[in-house]
């Protein structure tokens, strides 16, 4: 989530949302710096990896609720983000129709 954010820059407002995400979970401030500095340096096949741990749950569906939300937390979402998350709703094997209703 924190690679969606960093697309258009982590603002204050998807910071806040990553840490009512990560206090959700019960996770410190250092988790969410954590995630932070991963998302300017991602590795890539860690994230394929963590990707695929989504694939057979159905918490990927909040994650894609989390992306889209993070994504549009400032009235607006750029290409790029659109792109990493329809990418995201790929990887996880999401059917047309459950694409269409996660983004409505």
């Amino acid at each position: 989530l924190a690679l969606v954010a960093q697309i258009d820059k982590i603002s204050d407002k998807r910071k806040e949302y990553l840490e009512i995400l990560l206090n959700s979970f019960e996770l410190s401030e250092e988790v969410l710096e954590s995630c932070i500095e991963f998302a300017k340096n991602p590795d890539e096949k860690m994230i394929l990896n963590m990707m695929q741990a989504f694939v057979k749950r159905e918490i990927k569906y909040n994650f894609i609720i989390d992306a889209l939300m993070i994504a549009g937390i400032d009235g607006e979402m750029t290409d790029e983000q659109k792109t990493l998350i329809q990418e995201y709703m790929e990887m996880f094997k999401l059917t047309k129709k459950e694409q269409e209703d996660l983004i409505y």
